[in-house]
This record gives structure tokens, sequence and C-alpha cells, in this order.
């Protein structure tokens, strides 16, 4: 039996690799790169508005994309779903601008007080004082999740962090992971969140004041094979993700902000700004 590489973990696979990849597991093991996450960063998935707002990739309006490696998926993609976490980010009142500062526990958050849409908070204090600039925080619904290609067999990590309008979409996604029940040898189970494959499309929707929006569109598609060598090696990869993310050893791109409003017959993207 051979053991086959992914980027974040190592599975055993019943088959006989060929020679090529056998030479790069080899040199893959003796020439390890000692990279922390300082040096490197999980990238956000995005949502392209217009034609303008894609960080220069070739994402046309509705289309998702990775920013980091300017990669398009179309307007779906087949994902699993590794970790959820939550998160609180600072932004600017200037569009564009990225994140100030991000907190992982409200704890931590600097004195604020609730906007009227009740989705973003408006900074009063900092360190006892007034806060001289006119920033805003927002929660974030964070999920780590792995992109897998069912034709090449390829993986890749990423975040898909969901905010104001999209929180429902990520209730949705979390009563579904919940909601899964398998029998085993002692009786039923939840299995893990990454034990499935979900369809992530886009859709677009109309908030109150009649805009027009990209959604989320999750649903799920199947529990993962493991009698399949290739959803074998995703599900490792997608344990060792969840553990290197838990660990603290998962640092996420510097992002920036996505707020276009337009008239009512185009599309924009939710923004803590209205």
């Amino acid at each position: 039996m051979s053991k086959a590489k992914s980027e974040v973990g190592t599975v055993e696979v019943e088959s006989q690799l060929p020679a090529s990849i056998s030479s790069f597991e080899e040199d893959g093991l003796e020439f390890v790169e000692d990279l922390t996450s300082e040096e490197i960063g999980l990238p956000r998935i995005k949502i392209a508005v217009g034609t303008s707002d894609n960080h220069g990739t070739a994402a046309k309006d509705g289309e998702i994309y990775n920013p980091v490696t300017s990669k398009v998926y179309g307007e779906g993609m087949l994902v699993v779903p590794v970790h959820f976490t939550t998160s609180w980010c600072e932004w600017k009142s200037v569009q564009g601008d990225a994140p100030v500062n991000t907190f992982y526990s409200e704890k931590d958050l600097p004195p604020t007080v609730r906007r009227e849409d009740k989705q973003w908070r408006e900074i009063i204090q900092v360190n006892g004082e007034d806060h001289p600039e006119d920033n805003y925080i927002g929660l974030n619904h964070d999920h780590y999740v792995l992109i897998v290609d069912p034709e090449t067999g390829a993986c890749e990590s990423a975040l898909i962090a969901m905010t104001n309008t999209r929180i429902k979409k990520s209730k949705a996604l979390n009563t579904t992971v919940l909601s899964q029940i398998a029998q085993g040898a002692n009786g039923p189970f939840r299995p893990p969140r990454f034990a499935y494959l979900y369809n992530f499309k886009t859709i677009k929707e109309q908030n109150a004041k009649k805009q027009l929006y990209h959604n989320w569109q999750i649903t799920i598609d199947r529990m993962l094979n493991l009698e399949n060598a290739t959803e074998q090696m995703w599900y490792g990869a997608a344990k060792s993700f969840k553990k290197a993310v838990i660990a603290g050893e998962v640092k996420v791109s510097a992002e920036v902000a996505e707020e276009a409003t337009q008239p009512a017959t185009e599309t924009f993207e939710p923004s803590p700004f209205g």
C-alpha cells in the first residue's frame, strides 16, 4: 500500500502510484519548506460585483473567484465544509479600505453602539477615549472549506466569510450540518462537518430597499465515499486542515472590502455602510 500526499494531510490510498507521483512524494518529504502562517495566507473566496470589482481577475458579475490565485469558479463550485467560527471586522467608513482590525472574541471588542440596521456596530470609544474615526464593526460567519474538483481530484483550502444578509445562508448551512444523522456500529451518530460535499452557487436576491445583490445558494450534495481514493484524500485533507485551524496555524489573507452600491436595477454588495 502506498501513501498519497495532499497539501494539508496524508492519507493511505489502496492503489499503485505512478513513478512520477512517487518521485514527487519522496522529494516532498526531503525538501520541506519551513513556512509559517506569517508567510502564507488563506484566501477569502469572493463573489464578483459588476465587471470591475473582481480584484483584477477575469470573474464576471456573480461569478465566484479567488483573489489570491485569480482562479474563477464560475457561478458554482463543489465544497467540503471543514470548520465554522465567528469573527468581527472593523472597517473604515471609506469604501475600498481593508479591515482595520479583526477580533475573534466578542469580549475583545471596543465599546460600540448598535446601528439602526442592527447588523453593524459603530465604535464609540477606544482605550477609554472617544474614537476619532467613523469606524464600524460587523459580525462575520467564517466557513473554512476545501474547494474540490471532481474531474482532477484537486482540492484547495479557503475561507468563505458571510456577513450582513448572507448570515441567513450561513445559519441555514449550519442547520443542515447539524441535522445529518448516520447509523453506526453503536447506533445513530452525527458525522463531522467535513463528511459531506455541498454545492455552493450564487443567485440574485432582493432586499427591503428593492436592491438586487448576489447571495449564496447552498445545498448538500452527498456524503463522501471513503472507498474512493480521491474522496478519501479529500477527507484526510479536511481533517488535517481543521486541526490546523483549531491550532491557530492558519492565517487569513488581508482583503479589500467589497462595497459597491448601484441603482436598484443593478447588483450591489451588502455593505456595513448602508
